[in-house]
């Protein structure tokens, strides 16, 4: 039985994440939506069961698609901080990563968290 997940799903975001997106591009794929320079971004199981996580590993491809980025989610893992409970912090605000499909695919984009 599977473990149900919010919909659109939010997964983490690793300590790594906002490392590897301080230190890369962002390219431009379709409009507002992109992709790491270099990386593809995925969203996989999570160390909870039932949970799942964003990566960038690129071994994990061949089990969990790539996803695009927002820009405006891309510049918030630029600037951000993770908050204690796993929220992004950025500009004052706080936000989460959510799983979403658009008309250019599945993407992470920004979602309010929870205060």
């Amino acid at each position: 039985m599977m473990a149900p997940m919010g919909i659109p799903p939010e997964p983490g975001i690793p300590d790594l994440l906002l490392a590897v997106a301080r230190l890369l591009g962002w390219i431009s794929v379709s409009g507002e939506y992109g992709r790491l320079a270099g990386h593809e971004l995925t969203v996989c199981a999570g160390d909870v069961p039932g949970s799942v996580r964003w990566h960038c590993d690129p071994k994990l491809l061949d089990r969990c698609g790539p996803r695009l980025l927002s820009r405006a989610a891309y510049e918030a893992l630029r600037a951000g901080e993770l908050a204690k409970d796993g929220a992004l912090v950025h500009e004052g605000r706080r936000f989460r990563l959510a799983d979403v499909y658009t008309a250019h695919g599945f993407a992470a984009e920004l979602v309010p968290a929870a205060a």
